[in-house]
């Protein structure tokens, strides 16, 4: 891993780090400076022999997952490598840290449950991915141009939003706003309570390859990484009874990302 910046400087709020088509993970720092905000490279390292498909990070952790069938794990801390994990035939397509262990998905169908104390798998499940609204109450599955939203306490399916373009990734940005980002040039956000289509934001791009929604200092941030190279940061208010978007920073990483992770300036 060669690192550019450290997350040692105080005015760095969150790391960027991204998963690349080529094989790279790219780390950028937000840093606020004299009331701008600036994205700033922190580390570059060929991670994979093949494409990098999925990105996760926790307190200490970064684990991507490849065409290539394995998992890189680094030690976010001292920045240095730690190993790779095998289990999967298969791509790797979704990689979660939840407490003491790392749940890593792949295209063989199965999740492989592995501890963070030893990188031992610990168990492996026949299962698909799904993802939850924060305070757990519904979860939602992606396919194709649309997401199902299913309720838990009915056990069913409540909504289906329809993006009417191929849905690459989505964020929470609140327990009942949900962002979506895909081939279009728009990221839409969907009110699951009122089942309606709230806002969205032109970026200019054809593509969202990825999203991520980040609380820091009692900021909201919106983060995207398109297939055009860039990462856009804008500044989420939500105070109001309608939500506002003010682009605050972009950079072009001068390749292709295919996923993203944030680290937040606490967490490091």
């Amino acid at each position: 891993m060669t690192a550019d910046v450290t997350m040692a400087s105080p005015n760095v709020l969150m790391e960027i780090v991204i998963g690349s088509y080529e094989k790279y993970l790219l780390g950028y720092n937000l840093e606020m400076n004299l009331d701008q905000f600036i994205l700033k490279p922190s580390f570059s390292t060929e991670a994979h022999i093949q494409s990098i498909k999925c990105i996760a990070s926790s307190d200490k952790f970064l684990a991507s997952g490849s065409i290539d069938e394995t998992i890189q794990l680094f030690n976010m801390k001292t920045r240095k490598e730690i190993g790779a994990l095998q289990k999967h035939n298969g791509t790797i397509t979704c990689l979660e840290f939840f407490d003491y262990y790392l749940f890593s998905s792949g295209e063989d169908n199965n999740i492989c449950i592995w501890s963070t104390k030893n990188w031992q798998c610990e168990k492996t499940l026949p299962a698909d991915i799904v993802r939850w609204t924060p305070d757990g109450s519904h979860f939602l599955v992606s396919s194709g141009n649309s997401i199902d939203v299913y309720s838990v306490e009915k056990a069913t399916v409540v909504w289906t939003i329809d993006f009417h373009k191929k849905i690459c990734d989505f964020t929470f940005i609140k327990d009942d706003i949900v962002a979506i980002g895909g081939e279009s040039e728009f990221i839409q956000f969907y009110d699951l309570k009122s089942k309606l289509k709230c806002f969205e934001i032109k970026v200019k791009t054809n593509r969202i390859k990825a999203l991520k929604c980040v609380s820091t200092c009692e900021e909201t941030f919106l983060v995207s990484a398109s297939s055009d190279g860039c990462i856009k940061i804008w500044h989420l208010d939500l105070s109001e009874t309608e939500l506002k978007a003010r682009k605050v920073a972009k950079v072009k990483t001068g390749c292709r990302p295919t996923c993203m992770t944030i680290i937040l300036k606490s967490e490091n």
